[in-house]
């Protein structure tokens, strides 16, 4: 399987459901949206997002090599060589020759079960959606602190976790996040909203700031962008004529379908976390030409399947 497809469709995949209501993208769309007055739907911006992804991902598996792989088939003697022996003895079980029969017998499977870290864990992950959710609190502040009290619990399971932090992409959302307050403060949004409903048409404004979101993501974090990007969409809206929860799904999902970009936080960690069977020079290529024709092309069909017909 081609490791471009893989990271693909791990990244669109989870850009599909990002628009949830209880997910972050739907949670910060929802809720500028509101703040600035507009009539939000939340069902319509979580599916243009589940459709237009897995749209992408059909292609793709199209593109890159799918319908050959749905053919190719496993060998048999493949399937049984050393490899599935070193499986068998993870999962506490294998089948091996018995003596002087040439049969195969089970040796007993023992159930490795379940670890308390690993129950712990989910337990976090259940509080911290009830506390972020339910009582209002900070998201990233009580993961935060979920992550301290596992750590402090089971120290040596945890002991190497803050060396694998992906620190340049922490770093990367944080710097664009002081950037993007900056821009608000200095009143940015409103002067850039305001020029594109003065164009004299509503939908080439709109597919403007359509680009404008998709080419700032593409090297910064969505995170950051959306709540810059969105209340841009105020002056269009309000004298264009414009359906307020089509533009502002065109919006998001163009801010968000260019985050494959190596620059972005989802490419960066595709890249950071590339296979080993391809080298990083080979791959990051393939991530910055896919990147690329989504960039060149994705703003402007998702303004047209959106924004241009409700016009």
């Amino acid at each position: 399987i081609s490791p471009l497809m893989m990271g693909m469709f791990v990244v669109h995949g989870a850009q599909a459901g990002g628009f949830s209501p209880i997910s972050i993208y739907g949670i910060i769309t929802n809720s500028v949206m509101e703040d600035a007055g507009l009539p939000s739907n939340e069902i319509v911006v979580f599916l243009s997002s589940l459709i237009v992804n897995f749209l992408l991902a059909v292609v793709l598996f199209a593109v890159l090599g799918g319908r050959e792989l749905v053919s190719r088939r496993i060998d048999a003697d493949e399937a049984q060589g050393p490899d599935t022996l070193t499986e068998d003895l993870h999962r506490g079980g294998a089948s091996i020759p018995a003596r002087g029969t040439g049969t195969t017998t089970a040796t007993p499977t023992q159930s490795l079960g379940v670890r308390s870290d690993q129950v712990l864990t989910l337990v976090a992950f259940v509080a911290v959606a009830v506390i972020a959710l339910a009582f209002d609190k900070n998201i990233g502040f009580v993961a935060i602190t979920a992550a301290v009290i596992l750590a402090m619990l089971s120290p040596n399971q945890h002991k190497d976790a803050v060396k694998q932090v992906a620190w340049p992409t922490v770093l990367l959302v944080a710097g664009v996040s002081t950037y993007a307050t900056i821009l608000t403060t200095a009143g940015s949004p409103e002067f850039v909203g305001t020029w594109a409903a003065g164009l004299g048409a509503a939908a080439l404004g709109a597919l403007i700031l359509c680009y404008v979101g998709g080419v700032v993501s593409a090297f910064a974090s969505s995170t950051a962008l959306l709540p810059v990007i969105i209340p841009i969409a105020v002056p269009l809206i309000a004298d264009g004529g414009i359906n307020a929860a089509l533009f502002v799904a065109a919006l998001a999902v163009s801010s968000t379908i260019v985050d494959v970009s190596p620059f972005s936080t989802n490419g960066a960690l595709m890249l950071a976390n590339r296979p080993d069977t391809i080298s990083e020079p080979v791959y990051y290529k393939q991530i910055l030409t896919y990147s690329v024709i989504v960039v060149v092309l994705g703003p402007l069909l998702v303004w047209a399947a959106l924004v241009l017909p409700h016009w």
